[in-house]
């Protein structure tokens, strides 16, 4: 602004002596003398030199705009271009420069060390179609140990359990190392367990079902110990799943045992009482004797009415062959009454045949089924008792824990360009923002 009105008086001084030659000249040839300012018109008559006078005057005026205006646009531009420095100064070179210095002279190395394990299943628990190796691959049982010891690494119980083992939040708050990268003396167990996911990183490849774990400390030595501790945790853990697994599985097959058991005794105790009741081991039995008995009684009386009336035909009633098969047909008569009289009995007592060999059906029935239950019980209790005895699940280590041996954290270069870009990008996205809101509201 100084140098705009700087420019704007020296253009003023210039007009008012050009204007001042011009009066003094028009009053030496006895003319109307006027009094001519910077911002007046002249009136004159048809003097040449006035005219050029006028024509001097309006040039000067638009060299003065013109120069005004190229002052004000290069001022604006100036202004803008030292703003956009200043914020790229400051809100993306500073923070990309920060960082820089930071990780790459104050912040502490860290020592990655690395392992890979998986779980594997010798004895899975069930069979057939499963619903999760279609959607991941591979077995689903054994992806699903897998995953439960994933959720195992990033629990903070197995932070606590390895701390117990190896003071790890003394090492981590170490007050030897940088303060951004360290913990907190007094972290909670909120801290604690954020600090526990960043330090140990842990995925799963679902096709193979190897789970890789990398673990982060400041010292090699602590990186290996604490991945050898975390590879101890995650196998008696699973030793602690084969315990429980195996003892329910045989306290379960022993429960069923007894339940079959009971239920023999009580069906045979039903069909004790139900001999005991009827004086029949077999009612089944003793209906179809009965039924074939009669059946032939009747056969056989059938029969020797024949004879009997064939006989009469070409005999006398007294003759001896006549009599015979009088007497035989009398018989069979009595022990036909005698067999259809036990029916009647079993009839009068609101028990018919039919009744009591359909009871006798259910009961054998209940009794054979309780049997065949005691004998499934009694094998699954000994597969229980073999599975007991040895493993179904083994925790294969594909890779020990390694010992490194050179820094691998932090990655300068890259967290710096990441700074950079992301630093960037916020500033065009404020300056968007800004802006529409201007544009938006007129200013």
């Amino acid at each position: 602004m100084k140098e705009i009105n700087n420019n704007i008086n020296k253009q003023n001084q210039m007009i008012n002596e050009i204007l001042k030659k011009s009066v003094n000249e028009n009053s030496d040839s006895n003319e109307k003398q006027v009094v001519i300012g910077s911002e007046d018109t002249i009136p004159v008559k048809n003097d040449v030199k006035a005219i050029m006078a006028k024509q001097v005057i309006s040039s000067i005026k638009d060299f003065k705009f013109n120069v005004v205006g190229c002052a004000v646009k290069d001022v604006i531009i100036r202004k803008r271009f030292f703003s956009i420095s200043r914020l790229l100064f400051f809100f993306v070179a500073l923070p990309t420069l920060f960082v820089f210095l930071y990780y790459n002279f104050f912040a502490s190395p860290m020592y990655i060390s690395l392992t890979k394990f998986s779980v594997k299943n010798t004895n899975p628990t069930f069979t057939g179609v499963d619903i999760g190796s279609l959607l991941v691959g591979g077995n689903g049982a054994s992806n699903s140990d897998n995953f439960i010891v994933l959720e195992y690494l990033n629990s903070l119980k197995l932070g606590k359990e390895v701390d117990e083992a190896l003071q790890i939040k003394k090492h981590f708050s170490n007050s030897d190392y940088d303060l951004l990268s360290r913990l907190s003396k007094v972290a909670t167990n909120q801290d604690f367990m954020k600090y526990w996911l960043w330090a140990v990183s842990s995925s799963l490849d679902t096709e193979s079902g190897v789970i890789s774990l990398e673990v982060k400390a400041y010292t090699p030595e602590m990186a290996q110990q604490i991945s050898k501790e975390i590879l101890l945790k995650c196998e008696t853990l699973i030793n602690r799943m084969n315990d429980r697994l195996q003892n329910d599985s045989l306290m379960l097959a022993q429960k069923e045992l007894e339940i079959s058991q009971n239920k023999v005794k009580n069906a045979q105790l039903a069909m004790r009482n139900f001999r005991e009741k009827h004086s029949t081991f077999d009612p089944e039995v003793m209906a179809s004797g009965m039924q074939s008995r009669v059946g032939a009684l009747e056969a056989e009386q059938t029969k020797l009415q024949t004879e009997l009336n064939q006989a009469l035909l070409i005999m006398k009633e007294n003759a001896p062959q006549v009599k015979a098969l009088k007497v035989s047909l009398e018989a069979v008569k009595k022990q036909l009454a005698v067999e259809n009289a036990k029916i009647a009995s079993a009839r009068s007592n609101d028990l018919t045949l039919s009744s009591v060999v359909a009871e006798y059906e259910g009961l054998a029935l209940d009794l054979k089924f309780a049997q065949e239950q005691q004998v499934t019980a009694m094998k699954a209790l000994e597969v229980a008792r073999v599975n007991q005895m040895s493993q179904s699940r083994y925790l294969v280590s594909i890779q020990e824990p390694t010992l490194p041996d050179e820094s691998l954290y932090p990655k300068v270069y890259l967290f710096t360009f990441y700074t950079f870009c992301a630093t960037l990008l916020g500033l065009a996205l404020v300056s968007l923002i800004v802006a529409a809101v201007r544009e938006h509201t007129g200013f």
